[in-house]
């Protein structure tokens, strides 16, 4: 039975009229939002109604994974595997433009807004024995369920001068779990809404941490051998050298995750155990903002929008990592950028670009 999309069941339940739900297609279409998110800020209906509606809406059909002829492996892994062993939800065909997932609860909001968005497609909800889900998960990511077990360990031959094995370290860096690992490392960071993302190598191990709402979340790692292939991939997406170990180094690179795309800029540090990273992830999307959507209270906005109209003067934005100060500054030149200004920016370094502005980097 086809399944009924958001918008037909509100419209059965009378909680919106088609003139709405025409407007609010319309915007989806251009702000790349949820339905059910534009109906909620149009203050249409609340959250509890929306709930209930995907409630209904996730009613599926129930499989016999046993039975389903034909599981294509490269359809299986369009989901990353710690995103389908985290929900349990096995993707196991396409149908047109949407993707068939198996799932043990349908009624998972979370997990099949996740996957929407991680393959920028329509989704299309089946039950599922939780059993059986496991065992072919297992199956179609055993090879690559194991970082330690699948990569070559890298000897570090070190002399007085340090010299550096670069092919060995580009065979590293080229193995197949290596760049998974480093896919799913990014597409983990955006899906918990990281700002930063650190690796610091220590004396046995190696240290994963997130930086979410300003705090470091530490992360499960890999075994500490896999580390220079890791780095290597690193330094090669930003363009750095990968045979410099002594010196730090900045660099850039972008990815897209969905129809997300993400600018990250990556920064190097030698210590004593090896090459520290940082990467700070900048999601296009949400770097520049309306100044009403910011969070300000309406006095300190209307502050803000004061100063910005000022035709001299300073303003001082301060606060710790992640809690929005280039999001600030960006969204508020983008408020004065009209034609009629002449707008130069010096920034250190260039976290984004603005669209009829002078950047310089120093």
């Amino acid at each position: 039975m086809e399944r009924k999309e958001l918008g037909q069941i509100l419209l059965e339940k009378g909680l919106i009229t088609i003139e709405q739900l025409e407007d609010a297609l319309v915007r989806q279409m251009a702000e790349k939002k949820f339905l059910g998110e534009i109906l909620m800020e149009s203050g249409l209906v609340t959250k509890e109604q929306i709930l209930e509606c995907l409630t209904e809406q996730k009613k599926a059909d129930f499989v016999d994974l046993s039975k389903v002829k034909g599981i294509k492996e490269e359809i299986v892994k369009l989901i990353p595997e710690n995103i389908a062993k985290r929900y349990n939800i096995l993707a196991i065909a396409m149908e047109e433009d949407r993707l068939v997932v198996a799932m043990a609860e349908p009624t998972d909001i979370v997990a099949i807004d996740t996957v929407r968005r991680i393959t920028d497609k329509r989704i299309k909800v089946v039950r599922a024995e939780r059993e059986q889900i496991e065992e072919y998960l297992e199956k179609y990511y055993r090879e690559t369920a194991d970082l330690s077990g699948s990569v070559s360990a890298l000897e570090e031959k070190e002399t007085e001068e340090e010299k550096v094995d670069v092919q060995q370290l580009m065979v590293a860096a080229e193995n197949a779990p290596i760049i998974k690992f480093v896919n799913s490392l990014f597409i983990e960071a955006v899906e918990k809404r990281a700002t930063d993302i650190h690796l610091e190598p220590q004396e046995d191990k190696i240290l994963i941490r997130f930086r979410i709402d300003g705090i470091l979340q530490q992360i499960p790692s890999p075994p500490k051998s896999t580390y220079p292939g890791i780095v290597t991939r690193l330094k090669i997406l930003s363009n750095l050298d990968i045979g410099e170990r002594r010196l730090p180094q900045d660099g850039r690179t972008k990815v897209k995750i969905g129809p997300r795309d993400i600018d990250i800029r990556v920064s190097t540090l030698p210590t004593i155990y090896g090459e520290k990273l940082v990467m700070r992830l900048l999601d296009r999307q949400t770097l520049v903002k309306p100044l009403d959507t910011l969070g300000f209270e309406p006095e300190e906005e209307m502050t803000y929008r004061e100063g910005l109209k000022k035709p001299y003067g300073m303003i001082i934005v301060t606060g710790p990592t992640g809690s929005g100060k280039t999001t600030t500054l960006y969204s508020g030149i983008n408020f004065i950028n009209t034609p009629e200004k002449n707008i130069t920016t010096i920034e250190d370094p260039v976290e984004y670009e603005l669209s009829g502005i002078n950047q310089v980097q120093i």
